[in-house]
């Protein structure tokens, strides 16, 4: 009967209680979050179809992946290639380099980005228009 009575008090103990604390409010919308977090991150991305390039913010190109090609930019200092359905920056004078060891991406979202020279390729699945643009290679 001793053990009867403590839980008639627990019992009555979280009647009285608020159903929700703000801790417990706080901790649900963190758990909400990382699951989300967790969801985006490990679903399949969609195939891309087209590269946009960017330099220093303004669009100079886009191009579809479903044809390989090199592309030159900024007067020929930096190469972008487009090879399999992919695109990486193949050649650039930059000092550091890294957009060059970003290597090959085709994904939607994706993208790759040469501070020192202002460049940017995004890749998304469609070309933003009607119909299919593609711009020379050049850049400013």
């Amino acid at each position: 009967m001793k053990f009867l009575r403590k839980d008639k008090n627990l019992i009555e103990h979280y009647r009285k209680s608020a159903p929700f604390t703000a801790f417990d409010l706080v901790l649900v919308a963190l758990i909400v979050f990382a699951v989300t977090v967790c969801v985006g991150a490990l679903s399949p991305k969609e195939e891309a179809a087209f590269a946009y390039v960017y330099v220093d913010g303004r669009e100079v190109g886009r191009y579809a992946l479903a044809s390989d090609r090199e592309i030159p930019l900024l007067d020929g200092r930096v190469t972008l290639t487009v090879s399999d359905g992919a695109v990486a920056i193949t050649g650039n004078d930059c000092p550091n380099g890294i957009c060059l060891k970003t290597g090959y991406i085709s994904k939607a979202g994706e993208r790759i980005v040469c501070v020192p020279n202002k460049i940017s390729v995004v890749l998304r699945t469609d070309d933003g228009s009607s119909g299919i643009y593609v711009t020379g290679g050049g850049g400013s």
